[in-house]
């Protein structure tokens, strides 16, 4: 039995996001698989000390692009001789800091500056876990070819039990009537409603956004351009969030990057007809059963939103959710990974504390 910590970001439940989910579910379906899986913050395992290290085969951590607190966890890992895995979620942010951020030089330059650190996590990782094939080729480019030898890639996944839910109790809880657009996610820059918001001024499509608010600035410049049509609602219990799925129309996520977004599957699998961000590894899932739109062009979000609302429903789509993209699946994947923990035989080499 393969007895794995979990050693995870310490807001991990009090600002949910796509890790969350990820590593809430990969611990549920590694626990199916008769895995021994313990989960743990980066400020408990510092408290544990020494104690932690009596019990694990290796550590898995998750998360290159905010590093700095990956780097604690690494530096953790190595004080107690422990191997560890790294789901490395990563995309390089550039042009995103450059048109979609904040646009301050100082985040272009942290950037640019922590992807020495981003570099060592990945020679130090005895197994890196990328969500994708193209996710796999930006880390090989970005941070060297030797380091394609420790790579397994594990796709991203939805719970596929909730492919039958109904849209009833989402439509009588919020009076929800007739056909909408749908838009799930966390407010912040990174995901791009102001400019959804826009692309559909004028429309007469209703949109609705839900998720909690990561960013009160932005989501007060969301408010000022929404009008009568647009409403907001905050995060969901899953159940309902499915039912959501279940009775909108289009699903459009038009992020400035998404690995490729767990909501964009989740509602695949619920029959949504998709719009997503043509940056990233989205056509790598979707193929061409999905409308891709560039984050930067009103028009071209527009575009994506009108010609998926006149299309048909991707059943062929949904069927390749629940074929290839369970937790079940990706959990089979991330457990065959983890022998690699026996096989690799490389300690840990960080820098030290300075």
């Amino acid at each position: 039995m393969k007895r794995i910590l979990f050693l995870c970001r310490d807001r991990l439940q009090t600002n949910r996001a796509g890790d969350t989910i990820q590593i809430e579910q990969t611990k549920q379906a590694l626990e199916q698989l008769n895995a021994k899986v313990d989960l743990m913050t980066t400020s408990q395992a510092e408290k544990a000390g020494s104690f932690v290290g009596r019990f694990y085969d290796g550590m898995h951590l998750f998360n290159l692009i905010p590093v700095e607190e990956t780097w604690r966890q690494a530096r953790i890992a190595e004080r107690l001789g422990i191997p560890y895995a790294l789901s490395t979620i990563y995309w390089n942010i550039e042009e995103y800091l450059q048109k979609g951020g904040e646009r301050s030089a100082s985040a272009r330059i942290w950037w640019r500056e922590t992807q020495t650190i981003r570099r060592l996590l990945a020679e130090n990782a005895q197994i890196l876990l990328p969500n994708s094939l193209a996710e796999k080729e930006l880390l090989l480019k970005d941070f060297g070819e030797d380091l394609v030898w420790k790579m397994h890639i594990v796709p991203n996944a939805v719970d596929v039990t909730l492919s039958d839910v109904g849209p009833e109790k989402f439509r009588t809880q919020f009076g929800v009537k007739g056909q909408f657009v749908l838009c799930v996610g966390r407010i912040v820059r990174r995901k791009n409603q102001l400019a959804l918001i826009r692309a559909l001024q004028g429309t007469n499509f209703q949109l609705i956004l839900i998720g909690p608010v990561n960013d009160m600035e932005y989501f007060r410049e969301c408010q000022a351009e929404a009008g009568d049509k647009v409403h907001f609602i905050p995060e969901l219990t899953p159940g309902l969030l499915a039912s959501a799925y279940a009775a909108a129309r289009v699903h459009a996520l038009v992020s400035w990057y998404d690995t490729p977004g767990l909501v964009s599957l989740e509602a695949a699998l619920m029959n949504c007809r998709i719009v997503t961000t043509d940056r990233g590894p989205t056509r790598e899932y979707f193929g061409e059963d999905a409308f891709y739109c560039s984050p930067d062009s009103i028009e071209s979000i527009k575009n994506a939103v009108i010609n998926a609302w006149k299309s048909s429903a991707k059943s062929n789509l949904r069927d390749k959710i629940i074929k290839n993209y369970s937790w079940q699946k990706a959990a089979m994947a991330t457990l065959n990974a983890y022998n690699h923990f026996e096989k690799a035989g490389v300690k840990p080499r960080l820098l030290g504390e300075g």
